[in-house]
C-alpha cells in the first residue's frame, strides 16, 4: 500500500508499507528493548542501524519505556520524530514499560491516542494487554507493569493468557513484556511474576519470551 498525509494544499511524501504475507513466509522482526533516554541523541543511531541491517522487516517489536516521562509531549515528539519514515512504513507493536505509566497506575494519554491495538485484553487492560496474530506466529503482550503493581490485575492476565495459549492454531507463539522473568540485575528479580506466568508458559510450549 502507499499513502500520504495532508490537506487543501499541504502533503506529505508517499509512503510504502506491505501488510502481512501467506502463513508460510518467513517473517523478519526488528526488536527494540527501552527507547526510553536520548531520543535525539542516542535512539536515532539504535533504529537507523536497525533499520539498515533489516530493511525488509515485516514490523518493529517494542519492549516498553518508549519514552522517559509519562505524558511528556516533548518525548513523545522526539521518538517520532527521529524514527522518521521508519515509523512511517514499518508497522510497529508493543507493550507498555512503567515509563508509559503516571500517577495512580494510569496509562499516558498519549498510548491509545498514538496507537491502535487490538482490545481483546483483560478488562481494564485494553490496548496494553492484547494478542494478534501474523501469519503463522500468535504475539502476546503482557502488561507486567500492572501485573506487578495490582495483583488481580496479574490473576486476570494469567487467566487470560492461559485461554489465549489453548486457543493458539498458530505455529509459533512470541509472548512479550517489558519487566523481564529473570533480571541481569540482583536487585530487579521478579519471583512471583514468574511463579504466576511461567508455569502457563511451559504448559502450553511458548516458543520466545521478549
Amino acid at each position: 500500500y502507499q499513502y500520504r498525509v495532508g490537506g487543501e494544499k499541504i502533503w506529505s511524501e508517499w509512503f510504502q508499507f506491505r501488510t502481512a504475507g501467506e502463513k508460510k513466509d518467513a517473517v523478519d522482526i526488528i526488536y527494540f528493548g527501552d527507547a526510553q533516554n536520548g531520543l535525539k541523541t542516542l535512539w536515532p543511531r539504535i533504529i537507523r542501524e536497525s533499520f539498515r541491517a533489516c530493511p525488509d522487516a515485516d514490523f518493529s517489536l517494542y519492549a516498553g519505556d518508549l519514552i522517559n516521562r509519562s505524558g511528556s509531549d516533548k518525548d513523545w515528539g522526539e521518538l517520532l520524530y527521529s524514527g522518521g519514515f521508519i515509523h512511517a512504513t514499518v508497522p510497529s507493536i508493543m507493550t507498555p514499560g512503567n515509563h508509559e505509566y503516571g500517577h495512580e497506575q494510569i496509562i499516558d494519554p498519549h498510548w491509545r491516542k498514538q496507537f491502535t491495538l487490538p482490545e481483546n485484553g483483560p478488562a481494564k487492560l485494553e490496548e496494553t494487554c492484547y494478542f494478534l496474530d501474523y501469519q503463522d506466529i500468535r504475539l502476546i503482550s503482557i502488561d507486567a507493569d500492572m501485573a506487578d503493581e495490582i495483583p488481580e490485575l496479574e490473576t486476570a492476565q494469567a487467566d487470560w493468557l492461559d485461554t489465549v495459549l489453548k486457543t493458539n492454531d498458530k505455529k509459533w507463539a512470541i509472548v512479550f513484556q517489558h519487566i523481564p522473568f529473570y533480571s541481569t540485575k540482583a536487585s530487579r528479580d521478579n519471583p512471583r511474576l514468574r511463579k504466576v506466568f511461567r508455569p502457563i508458559i511451559e504448559k502450553h510450549g511458548v516458543d520466545i519470551v521478549l
